[in-house]
C-alpha cells in the first residue's frame, strides 16, 4: 500500500489575483459592515419536544470532565513502524464550533451545544446561554442587542431569544415541529421571521413565518403566536440593505452535508428576488462567466449590502466556496423565459412561470481541505459600503474574511484567517457515564454448550455469566499481540484493504510503533504488535460464542481497527489472544458457528463467504508445535480455508453443524429469487446440493439420529383474494419439509405400527423425554460420535412435505427423538398508513416492513411450535412474542428471544417444553422475576457499563468508514454519477447476463482488489486520515458527531448515505417529547375582541376521529369568523397563545370558548391581508397588486369548503328558535345554571354570544391539510378540463402511497386523461406495481345488460399520462417518471415540473448497526435504465434506444416542459405546474384549453346502445299509470309526489295533532293501537 499522504492545503487560500487585505483592514471595516446573517438549515431530524422534564444531553450540571493524558509506553517493542500521522490538534485549545454571528466585533457562535461570545479577535470565549436542548443557527437583531437561536429538544426546535451579553433564555415559539430555523429579523426588531416545517400540507416542507417580540420595560418578554407568510416554501428570507427588495431561499441549506457534495441534482439552491418591491418575486440563475453551463448549488444566502448578496456554492467539484453576486435591479440583467407555454395559455388565463434573472457568481475562496459553511456576515455593515467582514466555519473551526467589492467582478478581492480562539469548555458530554439500560444495547447472547452459562455482547463489551447466579465477567481484548516475519508481514501488505494502516493508527491513538528483527530492519505492514493498552479508542465486540469444549469463547472485535478473532479461556488457564487472521481474509464476519465435536468454527462475512477456522492452530492452540529440532515453532495464523460463497449479498446464511461435526448445512442464494440447501463435507472440502428448490428452501436443520435434514421450502402457493380490489395475493407460502439422508430411512409419515396393548398413546411423549434425557447423560464420552452418511444418489427426489399448513416460518432447529422446534409468524396484520402514521400507528401492527431476510417479524415475533415426527403432529411451546431462539450444543436448552411490550427480554428453558403456569408447591409462576421457574434473564442490572464517549465516539468513526468501505456499491469508491453507460456490445452482453441469470452459479471467484490506485479511492482513504486527525478530536458533542457524521458520508458524493448516532429513534424521541395539541384551523390575533380569529378550517377526512379537523366535527358548529377566548377556563393573550395553551393536550378533550362572529367569508382573509405586508419592511400597511388578488381566492376556497351565510332561507325559523331557547335559558334560576360543558352545542350561533364547546384535540394536522390540499387540486383539475382529466397524487412510494393510489385511481382511470401528481414523492419501492397498472392498455370491454361498460383488464388507461416531478421527487419516484416516458413516449405523455431530486439507487440490504444503536445506510445496488434516458447535459437527449445507465443520479429527471412556482404564485394561490400540466394533458386528448372539442369516451356508445328496451318500456308504462291514478293536478301531465309519511291509528280524529297524540297517556287511547305499537312523543 501507499504510504505517501496527500497533502493538505492551507486553511487561509486565496484565489489568484484578489486584493488581499489584513486582518486590521478587516477590523477597521467592520463598523461598515452590511446587515445579514445566515445559517446552515435543520440538519436532518435532531430536536427536541416542548416541555419535557429530561434535558437531551447526559448531564444538567456543568464541570469540567477529567480526560486521561496518553503517554507512549517506553518499552513498547514491536515490528511496525507506520508513516508518523499529522501531529493532531489539541483538543484542549479548541472546539467544534459552528453557526457563527458576527456584530461589529462581537462574534457568537455554537459550541458544546450552548452559545458562546469571543471578540473578532479571537480570545477567551464566554458562554451566554444554557438553554434546555442543544442551541444552533444564532441570528443577531440589527441593532445587536439580541441573539435568536434554534433550540433542538427531543426532535424538536423551538425559537429562543438571549441578550447578547447573557442572561436568561426567553422562548418564542410553541410551534412543535421538526425544523425551525431563524431567518432574519426586522429593521426595527419588532418581528423574527424564521423557517419551521409547522403546520404543513406535506411532509418535509418548509414555510415561511413570524411572530412579534413583546417587551417589557425594554426588554424582550415573549411573543405572539406565530403568523404565516404565504410564500410557499422558503428556507431563507432576507431584507435588502437600505432598500425595498426581499429575498427567498429554496433548498438553501448546508451546502456540505445536505444532499452530498458535489450535488448537481434538481434540489440545488433556488435564490428568489423581489428587488422592486411590487411583490414580484423572480428566479436569479446564478452562472460562471467563464463556463455558463456550470450549475450551482448554494446555500446560506445572506443580502450583505444594497448590491452584493453574499452565499456557499458548490460548482460540482464537492469543495463549497464562498461566493458573491451582484443584486439583480431592473432590467440591467439580462431575462430569460424558459415557461414555453405560448399565447394560448395566456389567453385562458392559465398561470405561467416566473422570469430568470442570470447573475454572475464570484467566487472568493479556494479552499481543498474543508467546505465552507455557515456563512454570516456582519449585521451593522452600511447599505451602501463596498467591504464587508464575513465569517465562516470550515473543519470545525471559525474563520473570517474581509470582502472588497469594486467595479471589477473578477477580482472582488478575499483575505481569510482563523480566529484565535483559546477554547477552556466544559466537555460535559465527554464524562464517563454509566449505562442505565444496558439490555437495550444487546447485540448477541450465545448459550453455553450445556446451558450452564450465557455469552453476551452488550454495547460493544462481551460478559459471560450464569443464568440466574454468579458473577458477571468481562472478557477484555487481548493485551499482546503477535510478530510476524518479514516476509509475513509483506505478503499480508499486498492485499491489506485500504486504509488498513490508518485504522490501526486511530485505534492505538496515533503509536508510533518500532520493532527489529535480525539487523534491524523495520516493516511497514499491517501491524499486529505488541500494544500494552488501548489508549483513546474503545474495540467494539460484535460477535460472541462458546467453542466445542464449553471452556473458551470465540469473540469478533475491532482491536486494531480492522475485525478479527479472538480467543478466551473463561476458566483462566491462559491468557486471550489474538488469531491474527489477515483482514483481507476475513473480512467483516456476519456471523460465527463452533462445531460441535471440535475447535472448528464457521464464519460468514459481509461477502457471502463461508469460511472454516481452526482455532486449535496457531495461538489459539492449547498445545506448542514443535520443528524437527525440538524448538518451538511459530504458527502466528491459524489454518482457514474457503468452504464456499455466493455472488448474492447475503448469500450463504442459516448455518448449521452436524452432530458429529463432519457436515455444514447451509442455505445457499442462487439469484435474488431462489435459495437451496447446500451441504459441505468439513473432511474434504466438497461442497453438495442437498435440494432442488421449487421456489426456494431455507433454514436447514439435523436430525440427532441422522436420518434426516430438516428445512423450510417454498414449493406450494396457496393465493388469496384481495378485499378491495381483484387481485391475488400470497399470506403463507412456507412450510416445513424434510429429507431423507439415505434411501434406507423409512418414510417419516408412516407411523410405526404398535399392538392393542401398547399403554402410550400419540399425544403423551414426557415418559419418553425423561428417558431420552437420561440416556442423553449417559452416553456421553470421550468418543467421537459416528459421522453421518450421506446417500447423494436420487437424494432430490427423498424431499416430503410435512403435515405442517403453509405459513411464516423460520429458525427451525431440531431436538432428539425425531422432534424440531420452528416459528411461525402470524399472518400480516397492517396497521394504519398515512403521514402522520408515527402519532396513530397501532404498535402491533405487522405489515411486513420489518421482517429481514428470512421472514422474522422483528415487530411482533411469533409462537415456537414443535413438531413430533413419531405421531405427526404439533404442539405450542409459546404462543406469541418469540423473535429467535438458540439450542444448546447438548440440545437439552434452548434460549428465547422474546417481545413483550416493545421490550426485548431473554428467556432460557429446557428444549422443547412449556413454561410452568404453576410451581410444585402449586403457586403460580410470576414470570417478572428472573430465576429458573420464569427463565428469565436478568441482563440489565448483571451487567455494569461505563461508557467512555471520546473513545466509543472514535470507534464508531472508524467503524462508519470501514463499513462503507466494503459496502460501497461502486468499484474503487466511485461516487453514484460515474459514467455507467455501456457501447452497444456492452448493453447486449449485459441483457443477456439479464436473461441467464443462472450464470452466476457457474461464476469464477474473482475478488476485487480494493486497493486499486484511484483517485476516488486515494479520496476516500484521505477522508478517513483528515478527518480523523483534524476535526474528530475537536467533537465534545453528541450533536457535533452527528454533523461530522453527515459531512463524512457527504464525501462519496452519492444518494442515500446516512450515518447517525443512536440511543433513540428519531420518531421515538419525538412521540415521547410534549408536543402542542392542534385545532384543525388557521387563527390570528385581532386586538379589538382580544382573541384569535378562525380564518381558516381544516377539514380532511371528518368521519375519521385522527384524520379530521376537531372544529368540524358533529354538534362543534364552529365557522370561519369565530373568535377563541379561552381554552379550559384560562384566557388566551397575545403572548399566551394557542400552541402554549394546548401543549400536551394532544388527544385529550378540552374546553373552548368562542365568541361567535357574523359567519360570513368576507372577513376570514383579514390576517392573510397582511401577510405580504409582515415580509417587508413597512409592515402590514405595505401594498402589493398581486396580494388582492390571492385574498380573493383564499375567499373562493373558504365558501367552497365552509359555505356563504348570506343566503340563509330559514333566517326567519332560526331567529324564532333562538328566542324560544333564551326564553327557556332565562327561566332558570341563577344558582342553578347549567354547565356550560353540557350546553347544546348543535343550538345556531348569535352572532355576538358566548358559547362552549367540548372538542378532542388532535395529535397533528398533517394528514387532514394534506387531505385538503388534494381535494383542492382535484377541483382545480376538474375545473380546466371540465371533467375530461383525472388528477392523481401518490406522496410516496410506501403502504401510504399504494393507499392513496387505489383511494382514487378507480375513479380517476375513468376519465380521458390523468395527470399523475408525484410532486414531493421522496421514493420507496412500490413503483412498479403503480407502473404495472398505469401502462396497462385496455384489450376489451366488459358490456353489461344493464350499467356501464368496464375495461379489460380492469382500470385499464386509454388516455395519455402527464407527470408532474419537482425537486423534492426522488428516487423510486425518479424511477417511475422515467418509465412512463420510456414506455409511454411524448405521444402518450409528457413530465411537466422542475428536475428532479436525483438520487437512484437502492437500498436493498438494510444497514449496519453502531455501538450506541446508530446506524449506517448505503445504496447497495445501481440502477441501470435499459431502455436510455435524457441526460441534463444534452447526453441521449430525445433517444430511448440509447444504451443502459444512469443519467438520473447527481443529475435528476429533466421534464419535457419545465415550469417553476415563484412566491408571488403561492401568494396568489395559483399552481402554474397543475395547470400546465392539465393544458398538456388536454393537448394531447385534442381538446382546446377552453373546451372547444368534445373528447367522446370510446365506451360511451357501446353504454348507449347496451341499454334494454324493457327499460324503456317500463318507464313508459309508469308514465301513462301516473296519470291514471289520480295524483295529476288538472291539465298537467306531470304527477306531484304523493306520499304521506304520517298516519293516524285507527279511530282517532283526522284533525288530532301529532302533538296532542304524543301527549295522550289514557287507557281508551291505548285500546285503539295496535298491539305491540309505541308511544309517540
Amino acid at each position: 500500500a501507499s504510504r505517501t499522504y496527500m497533502r493538505v492545503a492551507s486553511h487561509i487560500a486565496c484565489v489568484p489575483c484578489f486584493r488581499v487585505g489584513s486582518f486590521g483592514e478587516a477590523r477597521r471595516a467592520s463598523s461598515e459592515s452590511p446587515y445579514r446573517s445566515s445559517v446552515e438549515r435543520f440538519r436532518g431530524k435532531h430536536g427536541a419536544g416542548v416541555g419535557c422534564a429530561e434535558p437531551s444531553r447526559g448531564s444538567s450540571v456543568r464541570r469540567r470532565a477529567t480526560r486521561a493524558t496518553a503517554t507512549a509506553s517506553s518499552d513498547c517493542a514491536v515490528l511496525y513502524q507506520p508513516t508518523p500521522m499529522p501531529p493532531p490538534v489539541n483538543p484542549a485549545k479548541s472546539g467544534y464550533f459552528r453557526w457563527p454571528a458576527l456584530h461589529r466585533d462581537t462574534l457568537v457562535f455554537v459550541c458544546e451545544d450552548d452559545l458562546h461570545t469571543v471578540p473578532l479577535t479571537g480570545g477567551v470565549p464566554r458562554r451566554i446561554t444554557d438553554a434546555p436542548g442543544s442551541t444552533s443557527k444564532p441570528v443577531f437583531s440589527g441593532c445587536g442587542t439580541y441573539v435568536a437561536f434554534t433550540v433542538t429538544e427531543l426532535e424538536c426546535e423551538e425559537l429562543y431569544v438571549v441578550h447578547h451579553k447573557g442572561g436568561p433564555v426567553v422562548r418564542v415559539t410553541h410551534v412543535g415541529a421538526e425544523s425551525v430555523r431563524c431567518a432574519s429579523w426586522s429593521k426595527d426588531g419588532t418581528r423574527l421571521f424564521f423557517a419551521s416545517s409547522a403546520k404543513q400540507n406535506f411532509v418535509d416542507v418548509e414555510t415561511l413565518w413570524y411572530v412579534e417580540m413583546v417587551t417589557e420595560n425594554g426588554a424582550i418578554t415573549g411573543a405572539s403566536e406565530p403568523a404565516r407568510c404565504e410564500l410557499g416554501p422558503a428556507h431563507d428570507a432576507q431584507f435588502q440593505p437600505g432598500g425595498v427588495g426581499k429575498l427567498i431561499g429554496r433548498h438553501t441549506h448546508d451546502v456540505a452535508t445536505t444532499h452530498w457534495k458535489g450535488y448537481k441534482g434538481g434540489a440545488f439552491g433556488e435564490v428568489w428576488v423581489d428587488f422592486a418591491g411590487l411583490n414580484n418575486f423572480e428566479r436569479v440563475t446564478l452562472v460562471d462567466e467563464a463556463d455558463q453551463h456550470k450549475t450551482f448549488n448554494v446555500g446560506d444566502v445572506v443580502w450583505a449590502t444594497r448590491s452584493r448578496i453574499i452565499c456557499v456554492a458548490d460548482d460540482g467539484s464537492g469543495r463549497a466556496q464562498l461566493c458573491s453576486f451582484k443584486a439583480p435591479q431592473g432590467e440591467s440583467i439580462e431575462k430569460t423565459r424558459n415557461d414555453g407555454i405560448g399565447d394560448s395559455i395566456k389567453s385562458t388565463g392559465l398561470a405561467t412561470t416566473s422570469e430568470t434573472k442570470r447573475a454572475f457568481l464570484s467566487t472568493h475562496t479556494a479552499r481543498t481541505d474543508f467546505c465552507v459553511r455557515h456563512v454570516c456576515v456582519d449585521k451593522n455593515a452600511a447599505p451602501e459600503t463596498d467591504r464587508v467582514t464575513v465569517a465562516y466555519v470550515a473543519g470545525g473551526k471559525l474563520f473570517t474574511s474581509v470582502l472588497t467589492f469594486g467595479d471589477d467582478e473578477k477580482n472582488p478581492g478575499v483575505v481569510g484567517a482563523e480566529v484565535p480562539i483559546e477554547w477552556f469548555g466544559s466537555k460535559a458530554q465527554l464524562e464517563k457515564f454509566k449505562l442505565e439500560q444496558p439490555d437495550d444495547f444487546v447485540d448477541n447472547v450465545n448459550l453455553h454448550p450445556e446451558g450452564l452459562t450465557v455469552v453476551s455482547v452488550t454495547r460493544g463489551r462481551v460478559f459471560t455469566m450464569g443464568l440466574w447466579d454468579g458473577p458477571s465477567v468481562e472478557l477484555e481484548a487481548p493485551v499482546d499481540g503477535l510478530q510476524k516475519s518479514e516476509n509475513e508481514l509483506k505478503k499480508e501488505d499486498e492485499f491489506a484493504p485500504a486504509g488498513c494502516e490508518t485504522l490501526f493508527e486511530i485505534a492505538s491513538d496515533g503509536f508510533s510503533f518500532a520493532g527489529s528483527k535480525a539487523g534491524g530492519n523495520s516493516v511497514n505492514s499491517y501491524p499486529y504488535t505488541q500494544a500494552k493498552a488501548f489508549r483513546g479508542y474503545a474495540p467494539r465486540a460484535r460477535l460472541a460464542s462458546y467453542l466445542w469444549d464449553a471452556t473458551r469463547v470465540v469473540v469478533v472485535r475491532d482491536a486494531f481497527g480492522e475485525d478479527d478473532l479472538e480467543v478466551h479461556w473463561t476458566d483462566g488457564s491462559r491468557e486471550s489472544v489474538f488469531l491474527n487472521l489477515p483482514p483481507a481474509v476475513l473480512g467483516r464476519p456476519t456471523s460465527v458457528h463452533p462445531s460441535p465435536e471440535s475447535h472448528l468454527l464457521a464464519v460468514v462475512n459481509h461477502r457471502a463467504e463461508l469460511l472454516i477456522v481452526d482455532c486449535g492452530t496457531g495461538v489459539g492452540g492449547g498445545d506448542k508445535k514443535h520443528d524437527e529440532s525440538g524448538a518451538q515453532k511459530s504458527t502466528p495464523v491459524p489454518v482457514c480455508r474457503l468452504a464456499d460463497f455466493s455472488n448474492e449479498s447475503g448469500g450463504v446464511k442459516n448455518i448449521t453443524w452436524s452432530p458429529c461435526g463432519c457436515w455444514i448445512a447451509y442455505t445457499w442464494c442462487l439469484d435474488t429469487d431462489v435459495s437451496l440447501i447446500r451441504v459441505v463435507d468439513v473432511r474434504t472440502g466438497d461442497v453438495r446440493d442437498a435440494t432442488h428448490p421449487v421456489l426456494g428452501d431455507s433454514s436447514p436443520a439435523w436430525d440427532p439420529a441422522g436420518d434426516y435434514l430438516y428445512f423450510l421450502s417454498s414449493r406450494e402457493l396457496e393465493p388469496a383474494y384481495d378485499a378491495h380490489r381483484f387481485g391475488l395475493s400470497f399470506h403463507g407460502a412456507v412450510k416445513p419439509h424434510c429429507v431423507s439422508l439415505r434411501k434406507d430411512v423409512k418414510n417419516p409419515l408412516l407411523k410405526r405400527l404398535r399392538p392393542p396393548h401398547d399403554g402410550s398413546s400419540d399425544d403423551d411423549d414426557d415418559e419418553e423425554e425423561e428417558d431420552s434425557d437420561s440416556d442423553a447423560s449417559s452416553s456421553s464420552s470421550n468418543d467421537a460420535p459416528p459421522p453421518i452418511e450421506i446417500d447423494w444418489d436420487g437424494i432430490f427426489l427423498r424431499v416430503v412435505a410435512l403435515p405442517m399448513p403453509s405459513g411464516r416460518y423460520g429458525n427451525l432447529f431440531a431436538l432428539d427423538d425425531g422432534k424440531f422446534c420452528v416459528l411461525k409468524f402470524p399472518n400480516r396484520r397492517p396497521g394504519r398508513v398515512g403521514l402522520d402514521v408515527p402519532y396513530y400507528a397501532d404498535s402491533g401492527s405487522d405489515d411486513g416492513s420489518d421482517d429481514d431476510q428470512d421472514g422474522v417479524s422483528a415487530s411482533t415475533g411469533g409462537a415456537l411450535l414443535k413438531f413430533d415426527l413419531r405421531n405427526l403432529k404439533t404442539s405450542v411451546l409459546v404462543d406469541s412474542g418469540v423473535r429467535s431462539v438458540s439450542l444448546s450444543m447438548d440440545r437439552r436448552s434452548t434460549l428465547l428471544e422474546k417481545i413483550d411490550g416493545g421490550h426485548i427480554e431473554w428467556r432460557a428453558t429446557k428444549a422443547g417444553a412449556k413454561f410452568d403456569d404453576e410451581d410444585t408447591d402449586g403457586e403460580e409462576v410470576d414470570f417478572e422475576l428472573f430465576n429458573k421457574r420464569s427463565g428469565l434473564l436478568d441482563l440489565e442490572t448483571r451487567t455494569q457499563i461505563v461508557v467512555d464517549p471520546r473513545s466509543e465516539w472514535r470507534q464508531m468513526f472508524c467503524e462508519a468508514w470501514r463499513v462503507l468501505r466494503d459496502e460501497w456499491v461502486f468499484e474503487g469508491m466511485q461516487p453514484g454519477d460515474v459514467d455507467v453507460a455501456r457501447s452497444d456490445s456492452a448493453g447486449a452482453e449485459l441483457m443477456h447476463s439479464i436473461g441467464n441469470s443462472n450464470a452466476s452459479s457457474t461464476s469464477t471467484y474473482a475478488p476485487i482488489d480494493s486497493n486499486t490506485n484511484n483517485s476516488h479511492s486515494a479520496r476516500w482513504r484521505e477522508c478517513l486520515r483528515k478527518y480523523a486527525t483534524k476535526v474528530l478530536p475537536l467533537v465534545a458533542a453528541k450533536t457535533e458527531l452527528d454533523d461530522l457524521f453527515a459531512e463524512l458520508a457527504a464525501e462519496l458524493r452519492s444518494s442515500h448515505v446516512t450515518i447517525s448516532t443512536g440511543d433513540s429513534s428519531s420518531e421515538t424521541k419525538r412521540r415521547k417529547s410534549v408536543l402542542p395539541g392542534r385545532l384543525g384551523c388557521d387563527l390570528v390575533w385581532v386586538d379589538e375582541t382580544q382573541g384569535y380569529k378562525i380564518t381558516h378550517l381544516i377539514v380532511g377526512d371528518a368521519w375519521d376521529t385522527m384524520s379530521g379537523g376537531c372544529l368540524v366535527k358533529p354538534g362543534v358548529n364552529i365557522s370561519v369568523g369565530d373568535v377563541l377566548l379561552k381554552i379550559n377556563g384560562k384566557k388566551l393573550t397575545k403572548t399566551h397563545g394557542v400552541s402554549e395553551a394546548l401543549v400536551g393536550a394532544g388527544g385529550k378533550e378540552v374546553l373552548l370558548t368562542f365568541l361567535v362572529g357574523n359567519r360570513d367569508t368576507k372577513g376570514s382573509s383579514s390576517a392573510l391581508a397582511g401577510a405580504l405586508g409582515n415580509m417587508s419592511l413597512t409592515g402590514p400597511k405595505g401594498k402589493g397588486t398581486a396580494h388582492s388578488k390571492g385574498n380573493k381566492e383564499g375567499h373562493k376556497e373558504k365558501k367552497r369548503l365552509h359555505g356563504d351565510s348570506k343566503g340563509n332561507k330559514d333566517s326567519n325559523a332560526e331567529s324564532k328558535f333562538l328566542k324560544k331557547n333564551a326564553q327557556h335559558q332565562n327561566c332558570t334560576h341563577p344558582k342553578f345554571a347549567p354547565n356550560p360543558a353540557n350546553r347544546d352545542c348543535d343550538l345556531v350561533r348569535v352572532p355576538g354570544t358566548v358559547v362552549t364547546t367540548r372538542v378532542r384535540v388532535m395529535h397533528s394536522e398533517l394528514d387532514a391539510r394534506y387531505r385538503d390540499l388534494i381535494q383542492t387540486r382535484n377541483s382545480r383539475v376538474g375545473e380546466l378540463s371540465f371533467g375530461k382529466v383525472g388528477y392523481l397524487h401518490v406522496p410516496d412510494m410506501e403502504r401510504f402511497g399504494y393507499s392513496e393510489f387505489w383511494r382514487r385511481f378507480p375513479g380517476e382511470s375513468k376519465k380521458g386523461a390523468l395527470v399523475l401528481d408525484l410532486r414531493g414523492n421522496g421514493g420507496g419501492h412500490i413503483s412498479e406495481l403503480i407502473l404495472q397498472k398505469l401502462t396497462q392498455k385496455p384489450l376489451a370491454l366488459d358490456v353489461p345488460r344493464r350499467g356501464a361498460p368496464v375495461t379489460y383488464p380492469g382500470h385499464a388507461l386509454n388516455g395519455p399520462i402527464v407527470t408532474i416531478v419537482d425537486a423534492d421527487t426522488g428516487s423510486d419516484a425518479e424511477l417511475l417518471a422515467i418509465s412512463f416516458r420510456q414506455s409511454n413516449g411524448k405521444r402518450n405523455g409528457c413530465v411537466v415540473g422542475q428536475r428532479t431530486w436525483g438520487g437512484l439507487l437502492t437500498v436493498a440490504d438494510g444497514g449496519v448497526t453502531l455501538v450506541d444503536g446508530g446506524f449506517v445506510s448505503f445504496p447497495s445496488q445501481n440502477v441501470v435504465t435499459l431502455g436510455g434516458e435524457s441526460h441534463p447535459s444534452g447526453k441521449n437527449n430525445g433517444n430511448t434506444s440509447a444504451a443502459p445507465g444512469n443519467s438520473v443520479e447527481n443529475a435528476g429527471v429533466v421534464p419535457d416542459v419545465e415550469v417553476f412556482v415563484s412566491p408571488t404564485d403561492y401568494l396568489n394561490g395559483v399552481d402554474p405546474q397543475l395547470d400546465r400540466a392539465v393544458h398538456e394533458a388536454l393537448a394531447l386528448l385534442g381538446i382546446g384549453v377552453s373546451g372547444g372539442q368534445s373528447g367522446k369516451n370510446d365506451s360511451e356508445g357501446v353504454a348507449s346502445s347496451a341499454i334494454a328496451e324493457d327499460s324503456r318500456r317500463a318507464l313508459e308504462a309508469l308514465k301513462v299509470m301516473n296519470q291514471k291514478d289520480g295524483t295529476s293536478a288538472k291539465g298537467s301531465k306531470e304527477s306531484k309526489w304523493p306520499f304521506a309519511t304520517f298516519a293516524p291509528y285507527p279511530g282517532e280524529e283526522s284533525d288530532q295533532s301529532e302533538s296532542s297524540e304524543s301527549e295522550s297517556d289514557g287507557e281508551d287511547d291505548g285500546k285503539r293501537k295496535p298491539r305491540g305499537a309505541s308511544r309517540r312523543r
